[in-house]
């Protein structure tokens, strides 16, 4: 395995993600990357990637696991509809669900492989919405989540 595979699969994520924060006209934040600062007064995205879980198969080839997981965290009173949070969360599932390339940032910023939604019985890239979180709070969360795989050779 590459040392720097960890740094290119956390950049190109985030690269692939970031233009939905901005379609719809949400903050954007990188766990481990991005400082908050500000974030908490609008309504935002944070995205988590863990990983990546590492099997090397045959000697040849390493399968990489990864957990991409974004926590939308929305201001009520900055919602235009109550439908908002949902949309939103839909555009990031679809942007999950297609395969994410993987480039070396930093190294050429050459391809790669691409990250694709692992395909296993009790896999998917789910939504979880919590609703508000607390009664005094008038913040409203809702989470996308999935389970990726990158086959690399040796």
């Amino acid at each position: 395995m590459n040392a720097m595979l960890p740094k290119w699969i956390v950049a190109s994520v985030a690269k692939h993600l970031e233009p939905v924060a901005a379609v719809c006209g949400i903050g954007y934040y990188v766990d481990g990357v991005h400082e908050r600062g500000d974030l908490v007064r609008e309504s935002h995205a944070e995205i988590r990637i863990t990983g990546p879980f590492t099997k090397t198969l045959d000697g040849m080839v390493d399968r990489h696991d990864v957990i991409v997981n974004v926590l939308i965290t929305a201001q009520m009173h900055m919602l235009e509809n109550s439908y908002d949070m949902f949309e939103w969360a839909g555009k990031f599932q679809e942007a999950m669900l297609s395969t994410i390339p993987i480039k070396k940032y930093g190294n050429g910023d050459e391809l790669l492989g691409c990250l694709k939604p692992r395909d296993r019985k009790a896999d998917s890239i789910s939504i979880f919405h919590f609703g508000q979180i607390k009664g005094t709070d008038r913040l409203r969360q809702t989470e996308i989540d999935g389970t990726f795989e990158i086959w690399v050779q040796r």
